[in-house]
């Protein structure tokens, strides 16, 4: 695996919230326009439904949703994304995590602002995303007979070619975490272009807290930090 080809493709935060946000139009007007005075613009602003969301493409892609997590829910949630294109040929770069951090942070103290009345964040989760060139022409053969040391005869039970494949390892809880969160990594061979690992984390906190404390790049980082670090140690360790 080549661990200077790494490249962030995705990364997201979602706030479960309560009670959850009115849909007032004034409401979401206000927000747009907090976000567009905090240099936050959208391309478009879809409004239908029980939560608006917000699209941006450029700079870079982001998007931002608010409202009821399903109609006439007692809690709604902050969902923020900003992830590339994969069919988009051109896209050879990655997000910036500096920069969402930056939009993740303004979202979340505008959202406080826009609707005071949330008291409780009721769940927090963050998603990454990474490609890595394995180096090989296969990710998965990579995966499986190099770092896993598995015999490649015992794909052949299947009767058929392997188009791709990886691993998916779901954790509870560390014994010492003071604000305990459930993880998720999955690292597979990217189905698109063979040769790239696919690597994912997500991460969990079932524990309520005040909206006061949502900190949105504290989460964020703590999952790009778990997908660079343990998840990228797990594979090179794998033998």
């Amino acid at each position: 695996m080549i661990t200077d080809t790494q490249r962030t493709i995705h990364l997201g935060v979602n706030f479960v919230v309560a009670p959850a946000p009115s849909m007032e139009p004034k409401r979401v007007f206000l927000f747009q326009q907090r976000l567009a005075e905090e240099q936050i613009d959208f391309d478009h602003i879809n409004r239908a439904g029980h939560q608006a969301i917000f699209v941006r493409r450029h700079p870079s892609t982001l998007q931002v949703q608010v409202g009821p997590v399903m109609p006439g829910a007692p809690v709604g949630q902050l969902l923020m994304v900003s992830a590339i294109d994969l069919a988009d040929s051109a896209a050879t770069a990655g997000v910036s995590e500096k920069l969402f951090c930056e939009a993740a942070e303004t979202a979340t103290e505008l959202l406080r602002e826009v609707w005071p009345e949330i008291q409780q964040v009721v769940s927090r989760d963050a998603a990454v995303r990474l490609l890595l060139d394995s180096g090989h022409d296969h990710a998965f053969q990579y995966l499986w007979a190099e770092r896993f040391a598995q015999p490649e005869e015992h794909l052949a039970i299947f009767g058929r070619s392997i188009r791709g494949g990886g691993l998916r390892v779901v954790m509870g809880p560390a014994p010492d975490e003071a604000d305990p969160k459930e993880v998720e990594a999955k690292i597979e061979s990217f189905l698109a272009e063979p040769r790239q690992l696919w690597v994912e984390t997500q991460m969990r906190w079932p524990v309520a807290i005040s909206a006061r404390e949502m900190n949105a790049p504290a989460l964020i980082r703590e999952a790009a930090r778990f997908a660079t670090d343990e998840v990228i140690q797990f594979i090179n360790a794998s033998r």
